[in-house]
């Protein structure tokens, strides 16, 4: 975890991923600021450079929480990722939070999203 001077106000980074069999989405939020997004696909596909691509945000960003899509079933190739990547963030004592689509929809569709 990001360790803050002294005095300073504590500003969480919260780093929202979308972990896909073709790459990767992310958000970067600072508290109510959004300080980075887009999406990491390597060049070559595999498990390992799409968890290298995530690692490589973790190190960058050094989030106060990951969040992630919850998915139903671990045997699919998604699934698989997206517990890849908390245990990366477990290792690194990141807390994780994860929403399924269905709870994502229901915060958005107050705007008609």
């Amino acid at each position: 975890m990001r360790e803050r001077s002294k005095g300073s106000p504590r500003r969480a980074t919260v780093l929202a991923l979308s972990v896909g069999a073709a790459g990767n989405g992310f958000v970067v939020m600072r508290a109510s600021e959004m300080v980075d997004f887009g999406t990491k696909r390597p060049q070559r596909i595999t498990r390992n450079t799409s968890l290298a691509g995530i690692v490589w945000l973790l190190k960058r960003h050094q989030p106060d929480e990951v969040v992630l899509i919850s998915k139903r079933g671990t045997r699919t190739l998604v699934g698989e990722r997206i517990n890849d990547v908390a245990r990366r963030a477990k290792e690194g004592r990141i807390p994780i939070a994860r929403y399924s689509r269905g709870d994502i929809r229901k915060c958005f569709r107050v705007v008609g999203a």
